[in-house]
C-alpha cells in the first residue's frame, strides 16, 4: 500500500473510531487530523525541500499516533465486548487508575500508550 492509501485509510478509521466513541473535535486524533490536512494542504503549495522534510516527519509522527489511536479502539472494543454504549461511558467516566476519565488522556501520545498498556492487560470478561 501506497504512503497516501495508508494515509487515507489511517484518517478513515480514526474519524470512524471518534465517531462511534462520541469523541467531539476537541478529541486529540480529531485535531491531529486537522493538522495533517493542514500539512498535506501546505506541502502542495510549498515546494521547498528543507519544509517537506520537516512535515515528513510530521506527517510519520502523525500516523503513529494515530495507529495507536486506533489501537486503543480495538482494546477498548475487545475489553467492552463491542458494546458501543458501554464503550463511550467507560470513556467518561472517572477510572481509579488514572484519576480522571480515560477520555482525558486522549491528548498526548504517552497517555494513549498508557490507555494501551492497561486496556491490553485487561480481562476481557470486565472482572
Amino acid at each position: 500500500m501506497n504512503k497516501a492509501k495508508e494515509l487515507h485509510v489511517l484518517i478513515k478509521a480514526s474519524d470512524r473510531a471518534c465517531k462511534i466513541l462520541a469523541l467531539n473535535e476537541k478529541a486529540q486524533p480529531c485535531i491531529w487530523v486537522k493538522d495533517l490536512n493542514a500539512i498535506l494542504n501546505n506541502q502542495s503549495i510549498n515546494k521547498d525541500v528543507s519544509n517537506d522534510d520537516i512535515q515528513n516527519d510530521h506527517v510519520t509522527q502523525v500516523k503513529k499516533s494515530l495507529i495507536a489511536f486506533i489501537n486503543v479502539y480495538r482494546a477498548l472494543h475487545d475489553f467492552c465486548g463491542g458494546d458501543t454504549d458501554f464503550m463511550v461511558h467507560w470513556l467518561k467516566v472517572k477510572n481509579k487508575s488514572f484519576g480522571v476519565a480515560p477520555k482525558e488522556l486522549l491528548a498526548t501520545d504517552e497517555n494513549i500508550q498508557q490507555l494501551n498498556q492497561y486496556l491490553d492487560g485487561r480481562d476481557v470478561s470486565r472482572n
